[in-house]
């Protein structure tokens, strides 16, 4: 999976980056990632499941429960990812704030 993969190394970049003197240009780096990956899992994950799950529609999807129960799981899942995502690139923005 994409997340565990984040929480790992995102924060090990940053920390070295405030170690090796690269602060700017990395941290950046990584805060743009994390911004790509965020913009990346609305089009890929949440967009496309708010659609099934019918709120843009403005009438209640009719899919079987055991679906929807899956399908907002599943979206309650990816959006703490998401949060991570967000607040790794929010750290990161602000190291290379910091550093400038």
């Amino acid at each position: 999976m994409l997340a565990p993969g984040l929480y790992v190394t995102a924060p090990i970049a940053v920390i070295v980056a405030a170690v090796a003197g690269l602060r700017i240009h990395l941290a950046l780096a990584i805060a743009g990632v994390c911004g790509l990956i965020h913009m990346a899992m609305i089009f890929v994950i949440f967009l496309p499941t708010n659609v099934k799950l019918g709120f843009y529609s403005g009438e209640p999807a009719s899919l079987d429960p055991q679906l929807v129960t899956t399908l907002v799981r599943r979206w309650g899942g990816w959006n703490f990812a998401r949060l991570g995502v967000e607040t790794v690139g929010l750290v990161a923005a602000l190291l290379a704030l910091k550093a400038s």
